[in-house]
């Protein structure tokens, strides 16, 4: 036997993996949802098709999830954080739960600091730059690297003796070395057009572009302003 019941879509009695996609919606957007199941619907009655099921819109919420909360407007979702270049806001759209892990989880490892907007504070994207997620390049997003202009990997105890303009325990020929570089950056520190930044966050092992051999590496940024 078959029959119909006659009720908002927020009263579905949802089941199994479903229930923690319902839980996301508010009534807005079981609203947006109701109302593009009901088209659905529709285009089979009008094609002769079998009607949708309670079976079948559970099992959507279910493995189609990211559809169903893009179509109530919980995705895209838009994050504010912090980046390491000089802890600027910047903004970041995440378009499914996926996403969001990735991202919460990257501001965990590189220490960033990130807060959800409402719908409310979504930035306009004709007028402000928003990121992409990349999750295999988080840093992308993290460091500004669309202003990246230049990079330099140098050896990790480069930076204190610069910053602090201390050769003590300095060897001549590593001096030496270390000037070149300054000589090379110097128009750039000095400038108001860019920003330079030390990453020290993460050492690698490398062949610097400045100094000899292979050694514990950091980078030296260079954005434009």
């Amino acid at each position: 036997m078959q029959y119909i019941v006659d009720k908002p879509l927020r009263d579905f009695e949802f089941w199994s993996g479903a229930v923690d996609t319902a839980k996301q919606l508010d009534y807005d957007g079981f609203d947006k949802v109701e109302e593009i199941l009901e088209q659905m619907q529709q285009e089979r009655i009008d094609s002769g098709s079998e009607l949708m099921t309670d079976t079948e819109i559970n099992d959507m919420f279910w493995f189609e999830s990211d559809t169903i909360l893009k179509w109530a407007g919980v995705f895209p979702k838009y994050y504010m954080f912090k980046s390491l270049v000089n802890e600027s806001e910047c903004f970041v759209k995440l378009e499914d739960e996926d996403e969001v892990y990735d991202f919460e989880s990257a501001c965990s490892k590189y220490g960033i600091k990130y807060y959800k907007l409402d719908s409310s504070e979504y930035p306009d994207e004709s007028i402000v730059s928003v990121y992409e997620w990349d999750s295999k390049h988080p840093e992308y997003a993290f460091w500004e690297e669309d202003r990246l202009e230049y990079a330099y990997k140098v050896p990790a105890s480069w930076p204190s003796v610069i910053e602090n303009d201390d050769f003590t325990g300095v060897s001549d020929e590593e001096e030496a070395q270390i000037r070149d570089f300054m000589d090379e950056i110097a128009e750039y520190r000095d400038s108001m057009d860019y920003e330079c930044v030390w990453d020290v966050k993460e050492t690698q092992f490398a062949k610097p572009d400045f100094g000899d051999g292979w050694c514990n590496c950091v980078t030296y940024r260079i954005y434009d302003a």
